[in-house]
């Protein structure tokens, strides 16, 4: 329905995305805010930025399946961070992962 989040049947993703899915949440709980960056327990983590130009949509988000099998790979904490031209959250909203 509009103005409702989406639901998403995560059992037909693949387990390692489930897993991964699991150990963010899981880790994002553990180390709220800024302890993530500040517990020396916590895991590194992998950011997607935009730091120049940046071009559209695909340059932008393209990469992500990537990132996310790279963070799962090693163990790290897969974030998104981008506010130009304006944050993304302007623009979409953290579902099962909280970037």
């Amino acid at each position: 329905q509009k103005g409702q989040p989406a639901v998403v049947d995560i059992t037909k993703l693949p387990k390692w995305v489930r897993d991964y899915f699991a150990f963010h949440a899981e880790t994002r709980r553990k180390f709220p805010s800024k302890e993530l960056f500040t517990n020396p327990a916590a895991p590194k983590v992998l950011v997607r930025t935009c730091l120049g130009l940046c071009g559209g949509l695909n340059d932008r988000l393209g990469q992500l399946p990537l990132d996310l099998y790279v963070a799962n790979t090693t163990g790290r904490i897969l974030l998104v961070h981008w506010s130009r031209p304006h944050p993304l959250e302007s623009f979409l909203v953290p579902n099962l992962i909280n970037w």
